[in-house]
């Protein structure tokens, strides 16, 4: 049977661990674990300091384990969207490489990712391994009006949802940002 203490601890991970689960894995974006680890810090650090002036020792745990978890889950779900983000921008060379082979065996870009597989790619690739926010978009031209006024192929994925859209404007060879 588990002690009083060790029951104690994994209630105060669950809530780092749901933490991790719905802004990194879920939505990809550190915000809301950040917000949590900031507040935790402001609370439990003077918190933990007055429990260890009183000589409560347990209190002064507790509180104390707050001001270090909460900013460790912070900087792993941080940490985690970072690497998601290498991870799209690198899987999004390879998705415009293919559509730049596809144009040179076509005449043209493809209609839509899916066109791809298997000539290019042996399967349309996820951007980032989230649940949301984790997908490529694509537009052959139809959708997407560049600077220019007119409309450009483009490739484009989520970084830091909402906003934060990298975008490959395939005829001019660069990335840019919708916002």
């Amino acid at each position: 049977m588990k002690t009083a203490a060790a029951r104690s601890v994994l209630r105060g991970l669950a809530l780092p661990i749901a933490l991790f689960v719905l802004d990194g894995l879920v939505m990809g974006q550190g915000v809301l674990t950040a917000l949590v680890a900031a507040g935790a810090v402001v609370v439990s650090a003077p918190l933990a300091v007055l429990a260890k002036v009183a000589h409560r020792e347990e209190a002064f745990l507790g509180h104390l384990r707050r001001a270090i978890v909460y900013p460790a889950t912070a900087a792993a779900v941080i940490g985690f969207v970072a690497l998601g983000n290498l991870h799209a921008h690198r899987v999004a060379d390879r998705v415009v490489a293919a559509c730049d082979a596809y144009r040179t065996a076509h005449g043209r870009y493809p209609t839509k990712l899916d066109d791809l597989v298997p000539e290019q790619l042996p399967s349309v690739p996820r951007a980032k391994p989230t649940l949301m926010f984790g997908s490529f978009f694509y537009s052959d031209g139809h959708a997407v009006t560049g600077e220019d006024g007119k409309q450009h192929p483009s490739l484009m994925y989520v970084q830091i949802p909402p906003f934060g859209r990298p975008v490959y404007l395939f005829d001019e060879k660069r990335w840019s940002y919708l916002d």
